[in-house]
């Protein structure tokens, strides 16, 4: 099928049709540039059968498949359209086929196909917290309680410090936002999207990829390249949980590191201009609202150096935590 949506201009009214039309049912734009996708039916490596679009975008899209060599499992088949992606694309799919953690998707196959990538994964039900935030927006409701945020913090926190211990080189995130945290029907949250992802080497931590693809309001300050001599590392993630959780606890995200730092004229060594999330959320305790201030530090070394100890300091003499369910 043909989508009414060109991945290099990102116009379109994004409504589908059919591969033999010219121009857009819909809207009526030419689709000479349009993006193509797999139709329900078609069968990839001859046992990946579609079932249906999830989601697309400038690199492609998500399908849900049937996996004929696994009893019909159901699998997420991830697309990569563009061919300057395919090292990246590959390097995603390499860090994540060994990894095995309740808080991660599997993976169970790569290959290439009409000159596109692609990624068997595990299928993740469910729904992200970006959409939790806006469904609660849309509705008028206060931001999440406070103890089903922390046990959101916590399974991403065992996530992290699982990905951070990888021998021989940790994994880092680096696109930690509510958009790749999903929530499945059972409360159990799932850490996807690696796109950005790099092993981390200490003796070159450089990466050349800097801010391509980052979210301003959740990335730190040194995936922009604003800290000379500094790289991301752990700590990166943890500043960008800490501003998924202000997020979620505040109904609104801090103020990117990119005006943080802007606003105090490019200096590291004065006051953060951050709002204290409990200024948005007196429900917050302070213990909570400490435990942000510290992870969203502008510089590095402020932070807390793992995702542990920022565990610990978010549920530490909380109430009994449990998972749950998504509302």
């Amino acid at each position: 099928m043909k989508v009414c949506w060109t991945p290099a201009t990102r116009i379109g009214c994004r409504n589908e049709n059919r591969d033999s039309a010219n121009y857009c049912l819909f809207c009526g734009r030419p689709l000479s540039g349009a993006l193509r996708l797999l139709n329900p039916g078609d069968v990839l490596q001859a046992k990946y059968e579609v079932t249906r679009v999830v989601g697309f975008g400038g690199n492609g899209a998500v399908y849900a498949v049937q996996d004929r060599s696994a009893g019909n499992a159901e699998r997420a088949l991830k697309e990569s359209i563009d061919p300057e992606q395919r090292e990246q694309f590959a390097v995603e799919a390499d860090v994540l086929r060994p990894l095995d953690h309740p808080n991660l998707p599997r993976v169970y196959d790569r290959f290439t196909a009409g000159n596109r990538d692609y990624m068997l994964m595990e299928f993740v039900p469910g729904r992200s917290l970006e959409e939790v935030i806006q469904e609660r927006a849309r509705q008028n409701l206060p931001p999440l309680d406070e103890n089903v945020v922390i046990g959101y913090a916590i399974q991403i926190c065992h996530a992290l410090e699982y990905l951070h211990r990888r021998e021989p080189h940790p994994v880092i995130h680096r696109d930690i936002k509510p958009a790749n945290i999903r929530i499945t029907p059972h409360g159990e949250l799932k850490l996807v999207d690696f796109g950005l992802v790099k092993r981390l080497d200490t003796d070159n931590p450089a990466t050349h990829r800097l801010a391509q693809g980052l979210t301003p309001v959740y990335a730190p300050p040194e995936q922009w390249g604003l800290i000379e001599g500094r790289h991301t590392d752990p700590r990166s993630d943890i500043y960008s949980l800490a501003a998924t959780l202000y997020h979620l606890l505040t109904g609104t995200g801090p103020s990117s590191a990119l005006d943080r730092i802007a606003g105090r004229g490019g200096r590291l060594n004065s006051e953060e201009p951050l709002v204290p999330p409990r200024s948005l959320n007196p429900n917050i305790s302070t213990r909570v609202e400490r435990a942000l201030m510290k992870a969203l530090s502008v510089h590095p070394d402020d932070r807390f150096p793992t995702a542990r100890e920022l565990r610990a300091a978010l549920s530490m003499g909380s109430d009994t935590l449990h998972i749950a369910r998504q509302r």
